[in-house]
């Protein structure tokens, strides 16, 4: 019938009047299967003057951040309660020229790495072991892995070794959750800092150390006046 009329009213002159268009849908939130805990979180920068280091972490506000040479070895360490999660990060000055084998075994040394024999022997499930040119210019090597834990506890570690010139950089992160049932929100997690704080690392010049001031002289005595006639 419709038809019939709009042909009707062309043979005839008249205008087709077009029916008015539907009312147009909500359109939904959008919708996240991010697991991470970090879902649409703002990203900010972690500063460290020591080592003219910079890296991004989600949501940077919740992070405790620690940066001083007398704490936790000399590390610029963050840390996120609520995700268990821990990064750290630190450059070595080293006396030859380094690449990322050497400091790699810098990483393994300090503890950052694991052995190659734990790996071999199936503590860790590598998910990602690649050469990385981070931070820009760098020779580095990005390693993933899950490692299971006590308690049925579950970790996961991101590491960026790094070297370049006479020095070495090692950016660790570590996170764990509770079981292996949470192992989605884990790999959401290890997903989000090995694209985003890895691939997000600079390096600047460091700062220069402040001056050492001598110590005051004890109490009760009196400082040497200037020699003289």
């Amino acid at each position: 019938m419709r038809v019939v009329v709009a042909v009707m009213l062309v043979a005839c002159g008249g205008a087709v009047q077009k029916p008015p268009p539907p009312p147009a849908k909500p359109v939904p939130a959008a919708v996240t299967d991010d697991r991470s805990g970090f879902a649409q979180a703002d990203f900010g920068v972690v500063r460290s003057d020591r080592f003219g280091l910079s890296f991004p972490l989600p949501d940077r506000a919740t992070w405790q951040v620690v940066d001083r040479d007398d704490q936790n070895g000399g590390w610029v360490v963050a840390t996120h309660a609520a995700t268990r999660t821990v990064v750290r990060a630190r450059r070595y000055a080293e006396t030859t020229l380094v690449g990322r084998k050497e400091c790699e075994m810098r990483a393994t040394l300090v503890g950052a790495l694991p052995k190659a024999e734990a790996i071999e022997d199936g503590h860790y499930t590598t998910l990602v072991d690649e050469p990385l040119h981070r931070p820009k210019g760098w020779d580095g090597r990005r390693w993933v892995a899950f490692e299971p834990r006590s308690g049925g506890k579950l970790a996961g570690h991101v590491v960026l070794t790094s070297g370049r010139a006479h020095s070495c950089l090692i950016l660790q992160v570590t996170t764990e959750v509770k079981s292996d049932t949470d192992s989605e929100a884990l790999a959401d997690r290890l997903e989000l800092f090995s694209s985003r704080t890895v691939g997000g690392v600079t390096v600047d010049t460091a700062k220069e150390p402040d001056p050492i001031m001598p110590a005051p002289p004890p109490k009760g005595t009196v400082s040497p006046g200037p020699i003289g006639p």
